[in-house]
């Protein structure tokens, strides 16, 4: 039996991974550090408070109806601004396969952008890198520097080492030092992990202005081998999908989700 048509009504739009970066330019490089997206491999989610009222009853139009794509793409944004990683990910996989529907090319790539991400963020490594081959390479600037940037969590996880670097390069690609510096921030763990980390640094020192290079990246040296803390708050999870919709840069810099030790 096929599934039945999916209503005409607009699609909800799911946040864009990182949003504007141009926000992280007033924040400390080590703040910018704090804000990169990690995996759990021992990831430990403590209690949450539960599904709100609103989750619960998207979830309970979609077990009626659980076809209907736009319902599908509610419930996922009702988890992920909620925090519920790993449902919103069980909910995005639903719809994977039908992204095609979404007509809207901004809407469609923000939601497989979100699955990708959700895959990543819970060690799903093999399928984040499967998702973002289904994603097609935007033209809007914003959306195509938090797509390589993505990417280079993704094919470092996966380690594809000519992939993590040619995603990194693109990302910095016409970045003045001050975003390109930030840029390497958020994705240090990710070239380590492939080993391109003293490449990717050096292309980073070439662009630095005089006096700049040593003391921003000596800092940048010191936390690339830093573990970051295994346990996860369920509150820190939704501020931290909640980072690229918020209007106060330092208000989501101050909850987020991987604070080093």
């Amino acid at each position: 039996m096929a599934p039945p048509a999916t209503a005409a009504k607009e699609f909800r739009k799911l946040p864009l991974y990182l949003g504007s970066l141009e926000r992280l330019r007033e924040e400390h490089i080590i703040d910018v550090v704090k804000l990169s997206l990690r995996p759990r491999r021992r990831m430990v989610v403590l209690p949450s408070k539960g599904t709100s009222d609103e989750a619960q009853a998207a979830r309970e139009a979609l077990a009626e109806d659980p076809y209907n794509l736009h319902l599908i793409l509610e419930l996922a944004h009702k988890y992920v601004t909620q925090g519920h990683v790993e449902r919103a990910g069980n909910v995005l996989l639903r719809g994977w396969k039908r992204a095609g529907e979404i007509e809207d090319v901004h809407v469609r790539f923000c939601f497989l952008m979100k699955l990708c991400e959700v895959s990543y963020l819970l060690s799903r490594f093999k399928q984040a890198m499967a998702v973002l081959q289904d994603v097609a390479e935007p033209e809007d600037p914003v959306e195509r520097k938090s797509y390589h940037i993505l990417s280079c969590h993704v094919f470092g996880a996966n380690k594809e080492v000519q992939k993590t670097l040619k995603a990194f390069q693109k990302a910095i690609e016409g970045e003045d030092f001050e975003m390109a510096v930030r840029i390497y921030a958020l994705t240090l763990t990710d070239l380590k992990e492939v080993g391109i980390y003293s490449v990717a640094k050096s292309a980073i020192e070439r662009m630095a202005p005089e006096g700049e290079k040593d003391s921003t990246l000596a800092m940048l040296d010191g936390f690339a081998t830093k573990e970051p803390d295994t346990s996860l708050r369920p509150d820190d999870i939704q501020r931290y999908f909640l980072m690229a919709a918020a209007v106060a840069a330092a208000a989501v810099l101050l909850g987020l989700l991987y604070w080093l030790e």
